[in-house]
């Protein structure tokens, strides 16, 4: 199995970076829908807001029996997922924070979708602070920052 270092990225649109830890790109990696029948999966970004702009993203919560998984769809139990949040966030003494959303797409070079527009443009609208979004494909990442201007990259070359 690849070891995964911390991957840092550079948006500089945005004037902010993203860091993903080894735990986090470990669970995108692992649910790419790589087989025909495989279906989406996804869950939120936990982690530290190193100012306003810069973003370290240490834990992505994983798909559970309560959320609905489709080949080219998936709805997050919101229960599940807001515990997880609520009880890291007591464990760090409040300084862990949701900072957005993450989910698959069956598809080589992921783009979002009108419904993940929608969800996403929702999700601005409702928090106080920036957020980001990822969608893991087959080949690469889409990685939205705060203005909603995505990049793409791959957690490693031998994907």
């Amino acid at each position: 199995m690849y070891q995964f270092q911390d991957l840092a990225i550079h948006l500089s649109e945005h004037k902010c970076w993203v860091l993903l830890t080894p735990p986090v790109q470990t669970i995108l990696h692992n649910y790419r829908q790589l087989g025909p029948f495989d279906h989406e999966a996804g869950g939120i970004l936990l982690g530290y807001r190193r100012g306003e702009m810069d973003f370290e993203v240490i834990l992505a919560t994983e798909p559970t029996p309560n959320d609905k998984r489709g080949m080219f769809s998936f709805f997050r139990s919101s229960w599940h997922h807001q515990d997880v949040a609520r009880q890291q966030w007591m464990k760090s003494g409040g300084t862990v924070d949701y900072l957005g959303d993450w989910h698959t797409h069956p598809e080589d070079h992921p783009t979002p979708s009108s419904t993940d527009r929608r969800e996403w443009d929702k999700l601005r609208r409702n928090s106080p602070r920036p957020l980001i979004f990822i969608i893991v494909g087959k080949v690469d990442i889409y990685l939205e920052g705060p203005n909603k201007k995505g990049h793409r990259f791959l957690l490693y070359n031998s994907i």
